[in-house]
């Protein structure tokens, strides 16, 4: 299989986390809902990969803090965990996707 042109840029996915902030509007009960952290895939592998993206979050809930990972829609998986690594998970990703091809 040939290795698709998005995997040569590391910014494919990225991983934010959800800030606490009186400014971000997010209260700790809504952590319930939208999760820790979400994991955002650009257009091309969240179009063209969507099977990968779903198998992604088998990934993500191996990752050590991560209690849960929901594939919330084609560009989009919502994390849940305390004292995630978010810069290893993202790296992570990266290595996951460039072993697949």
């Amino acid at each position: 299989m040939a290795v698709p042109a998005f995997l040569t840029n590391d910014e494919f996915v990225s991983v934010e986390a959800h800030i606490d902030s009186p400014d971000s509007g997010l209260l700790a009960e809504d952590r319930e809902s939208v999760g820790d952290f979400t994991v955002y895939y650009d257009d091309v592998p969240a179009h063209e990969y969507e099977d990968l993206v779903e198998e992604s979050t088998g990934f993500i809930e191996t990752f050590p803090g991560v209690q849960r990972a929901v594939h919330e829609d084609r560009e989009m998986i919502l994390g849940w965990g305390e004292g995630v690594d978010l810069p290893l998970l993202h790296r992570g990703l990266i290595k996951w996707w460039r072993a697949k091809f």
